[in-house]
């Protein structure tokens, strides 16, 4: 059986030698490379019996180690492929020193899952094939990874929500709609009043459970279509599409401060109470930037503001007549 472990030696190493070339060192580097790697790594003798796997091949696969030393590799084996698919793999591997490609490979319950292999043939010094090395990595997991990493690249860490990078993405999207289809739409910038007492009162840890709360309320308000985003701190947007009348804006905008007004439990059993001002900037078939129709919503939420709070303000422009009723 291959082990491969780090080494100790009792004979220190050349100290004229160049860096890196102590045989033990490389050793126990090898080791480590093989114990921490994200791939899965599995090595067989010349027979093809596994004779060690490292901590990720059975993380991947859910076969423990000592299940299977000693088993052949074709144990990993999935349906999918026919017999002369691995023949020529084994052929690649022995004439060209590597095969590389797409298969599919078998878990321990069976299933049967997509993953990147490079399979090996080592050779000793006289050319004589010791080994085979199957470097495995799980396509679908890969998969997973990245679509968590693009959903963390455009929502709040905190409640969920999209961000402010993908609520003007989506908005930019939405004024073309809005142009082409001659629909009306709205954007509600929406702010929490006096949160900062929220924080000095409850602590931080009250207030993200408040700023949680607040997510998942604005969220029943909306339908399916709608996007709600957190814009940063206690400010929220929400992006509404396709209203039937400008009227709907403002009662979409009433019924989330009439949401936020509702109490709210946190953690500790301690109660406190919220108010919300929110501005709104309508479009329609103007042509508009994104950030600027937000602008727009922000100088509304300002005067609502300014005018006492716990209100919602439309966002007027002269020249234009669907913000002037």
């Amino acid at each position: 059986m291959l082990t491969i472990v780090p080494i100790r030696t009792a004979v220190p190493p050349n100290p004229g030698s160049a860096p890196g070339s102590d045989p033990a060192a490389l050793v126990r580097l090898a080791g480590s490379l093989f114990a921490l790697a994200d791939e899965g790594i599995a090595v067989c003798d010349s027979l093809g019996r596994i004779c060690a796997i490292n901590p990720a091949l059975s993380s991947i696969t859910g076969y423990s180690p000592d299940e299977l030393t000693g088993l052949p590799l074709r144990h990993l084996r999935s349906p999918h492929h026919e017999t002369r698919f691995y023949s020529e793999m084994l052929r690649v591997a022995l004439g060209q020193g590597a095969w590389r490609g797409e298969l599919w490979s078998r878990r321990r319950q069976g299933q049967s899952f997509p993953a990147w292999c490079t399979f090996s043939a080592i050779r000793n010094d006289v050319g004589v094939v010791t080994h085979f090395l199957v470097i495995l990595s799980d396509m679908a997991r890969r998969s997973e990874r990245q679509s968590h990493l693009e959903h963390m690249a455009h929502h709040d860490a905190l409640t969920g929500l999209p961000n402010r990078m993908l609520l003007l993405s989506r908005l930019d999207g939405a004024l073309a709609r809005s142009r082409r289809n001659q629909h009306t739409g709205a954007v509600l910038f929406v702010d929490l009043d006096y949160f900062k007492q929220i924080n000095d009162n409850f602590g931080h840890a009250g207030g993200d459970e408040v700023l949680r709360e607040v997510a998942r309320r604005i969220s029943r308000r909306l339908r399916a279509s709608d996007m709600a985003a957190r814009f940063g701190g206690d400010e929220f947007v929400v992006l509404l599409e396709e209203l039937r009348e400008v009227d709907d804006a403002g009662a979409v905008a009433q019924g989330i401060i009439e949401l936020l007004e509702r109490p709210i439990r946190l953690p500790g059993g301690d109660f406190c109470r919220l108010s919300a001002s929110v501005g709104i900037a309508l479009f329609h078939t103007e042509h508009v930037r994104p950030e600027e129709l937000v602008a727009r919503a922000d100088e509304a939420l300002f005067s609502a503001k300014h005018q006492g709070r716990s209100r919602h303000i439309f966002y007027r422009q002269d020249t234009d007549s669907l913000l002037t009723g």
